[in-house]
């Protein structure tokens, strides 16, 4: 059994179709640690059969991710065409799906939109997928490091903006520990500087610090030159204190220590209803949550029971990107709704929220452009922030 994480959408993208320019890019991963140790450097090859050695590296000395040392820092981005990457604990596109190491370029469903780069085009996710080279960091002391991207055409897209720009951390927010000193490094030139990093308000987990996001008014986004070449941010960490290093083994669970009543508890194994093609997972109550679908249809309708259990909520994610969904059936039995449950379902046109819903997450329905109508009920008594925007 484990507790479900809270999923972050921040830098999750929307699909559009976009013009791309470029193919071939080479495939590499470097882990940089702090600029204060000088030891040689090492290049973690993804999918080659013979090494790749990069071109450029950051100063410091870099450690194979086989070799975990602290804490990690990610270079995470939002073109304004909507190419990204993620953050790392983000269950579609981060660390443990198999895209973390890749910049996801949407051009619709069909790979005949850009044939010349059909090879590159995934099914799974209706995008095409590059790998470029990132540089990222493992901290394991206080100090200076780096994050970046790199050997990235960045005119793929034809964007010349960034919707999100944001340093990742797994770093605990309830450690303390601080990023200071933040430098935006383009092309090779220092662009921007900012001593004080903003802490993006949605992440209570960990050290998340963001540059861009056109949806937050509370920050002043960074707006300067755009990369043709290289994007590196140069930070400061402080407070970093290695007893709290993740990698050491987890602390045994309290049994004297009260269980939240209000976060289920689900079974580590994610089962496909064959019947209905929906991903699901058990709680610890004995009902359903709908966790994804691994289906084509068109219209989707959601039984009130799986398995004789009663299905009584949809999962963050769960129908993100369900291009081409124009009808979902949502049972009386369900009495939540995740974050980003429907992110970006832009062919869904209309909806009937049931009787018996009493929250719906951030961004549920966002970028459902498609939509025109939503029958919301008097029980819904929470709704996440940006639950329909761009609607």
């Amino acid at each position: 059994m484990r507790k479900l994480n809270k999923l972050l959408a921040r830098a999750s993208a929307l699909c559009l179709a976009v013009a791309m320019t470029c193919a071939s890019l080479p495939q590499a991963t470097v882990f940089a640690q702090s600029e204060e140790t000088q030891t040689p450097s090492i290049e973690t090859p993804q999918e080659q059969e013979e090494p790749i050695i990069c071109d450029s590296i950051v100063t410091g000395n870099t450690t194979a991710p086989d070799e975990p040392v602290g804490y990690h820092g990610y270079i995470g981005f939002q073109t304004a065409a909507y190419s990204f990457r993620s953050t790392f604990n983000d269950s579609s596109y981060g660390i443990d799906s198999g895209y973390f190491d890749k910049a996801i370029v949407w051009g619709g469903n069909d790979p005949e939109t850009f044939p010349e780069y059909e090879d590159y085009f995934d099914y799974d996710i209706a995008g095409y997928v590059f790998t470029p080279t990132y540089v990222d960091a493992n901290i394991d002391k206080d100090g200076t490091y780096t994050v970046a991207v790199k050997d990235f055409d960045w005119t793929l897209d034809r964007a010349s903006g960034f919707n999100l720009l944001f340093l990742d951390t797994d770093i605990p927010l309830e450690s303390g520990a601080t990023i200071t000193d933040a430098s935006i490094i383009v092309d090779g030139v220092t662009t921007a500087t900012i001593a004080e990093p903003f802490q993006d308000p949605d992440d209570d987990d960990y050290v998340h610090v963001v540059f861009a996001n056109i949806w937050n008014s509370d920050l002043e986004s960074y707006t300067g030159a755009y990369p043709t070449e290289s994007l590196e941010i140069q930070f400061t960490v402080t407070g970093i204190n290695i007893s709290d290093d993740p990698t050491d083994p987890e602390e045994p669970i309290d049994p004297e220590e009260p269980i939240d009543p209000d976060e289920p508890v689900y079974d580590d194994e994610e089962k496909v209803d064959e019947a209905t093609h929906l991903k699901y997972c058990e709680t610890d109550d004995g009902t359903v949550e709908i966790t994804g679908y691994t289906g084509s249809a068109t219209e989707i309708e959601i039984p009130a029971a799986i398995d004789g259990m009663r299905v009584t909520s949809i999962g963050d994610w769960a129908f993100g990107y369900c291009f081409g969904l124009t009808s979902i059936t949502i049972p009386d039995s369900v009495t939540s709704i995740g974050d980003s449950a429907f992110f970006n379902c832009s062919d869904l046109t209309s909806i009937t929220i049931p009787d018996g819903v009493t929250s719906i997450g951030y961004e549920a329905f966002s970028y459902c452009s498609g939509l025109t109508s939503i029958t919301i009920p008097d029980s819904v008594t929470s709704i996440g922030g940006w639950a329909f925007s761009g609607c």
